[in-house]
Order: C-alpha cells, then sequence, then structure tokens
C-alpha cells in the first residue's frame, strides 16, 4: 500500500498546507462527518460536511477562511472528503453550486464533478 504522503492526494495537502498544519476527519455520526483543515496553530481555516446514505455522499458547507483561498485547501478538502466517502462505500458524491459561484464551479469541475444540469448548475455529480 502506497503512503499516503506518496499519493496524488498527500501531495495536495503538503502543497495546500506547507505554511499550515493538517487536514483531518472527524465522524459526527449517523452517517455525517466532517473534514478541517488546521493552521500550525490548530486553528480552523477551512471545512466541508459529507453526509453518506445508500452507496451516495453529499457534500456541503465548502468553505475556506478569506486568508487562506488561493493556497489549493478547498481542494485538499474536497479530494479528502471524496476520498473518505468512498472508503465507506460511497461510489458517487453529490454537492450543489449556484450558477452564479464561478470559482467553486471551476474547483467542482477540476476535481472531477459534472453538472447534472448544465443551464442550471445546481447539482453536481462525481463518481468516487
Amino acid at each position: 500500500m502506497t503512503p499516503l504522503l506518496d499519493t496524488r492526494l498527500g501531495r495536495a495537502l503538503r502543497t495546500a498546507l506547507a505554511p499550515a498544519g493538517s487536514v483531518a476527519f472527524t465522524v459526527l455520526g449517523d452517517g455525517r462527518m466532517e473534514v478541517v483543515a488546521r493552521s500550525a496553530r490548530g486553528r480552523a481555516v477551512g471545512r466541508i460536511r459529507v453526509e453518506l446514505s445508500e452507496g451516495s455522499a453529499r457534500l456541503s458547507g465548502l468553505r475556506v477562511a478569506a486568508l487562506w483561498r488561493g493556497r489549493g485547501i478547498g481542494r485538499a478538502l474536497l479530494e479528502r472528503a471524496c476520498a473518505e466517502a468512498a472508503a465507506r462505500g460511497a461510489r458517487v458524491a453529490a454537492l450543489a453550486v449556484s450558477a452564479r459561484n464561478g470559482a467553486a464551479r471551476r474547483l467542482y469541475a477540476d476535481g472531477g464533478f459534472a453538472a447534472r444540469e448544465p443551464a442550471r448548475g445546481e447539482e453536481w455529480l462525481r463518481a468516487l
């Protein structure tokens, strides 16, 4: 088995968090998880929530603190959330994004998500 830091996800985490701390997930129960990026001082600088249900994962609430944007933290959180969901049996990940949120739409498209209804752009899916 390849160590995490030698994988694509590991490299993304190292790059995104070089001056920061870590990305960790917490199982909240009832099929819910939260992935949090923390600075070297332990401050939460980004997070995303995951809800698992019948082979799918619903991702929501992706946030990165303004001063930490542009460092790949959102991408690292998204990849970690998808990896954790897949490890728990999810075969597809879904999320909602406004058609007006161009930055998020680019992030999700780069992360392998595709709009279910491209004209509206609200529901995006990714096979895990």
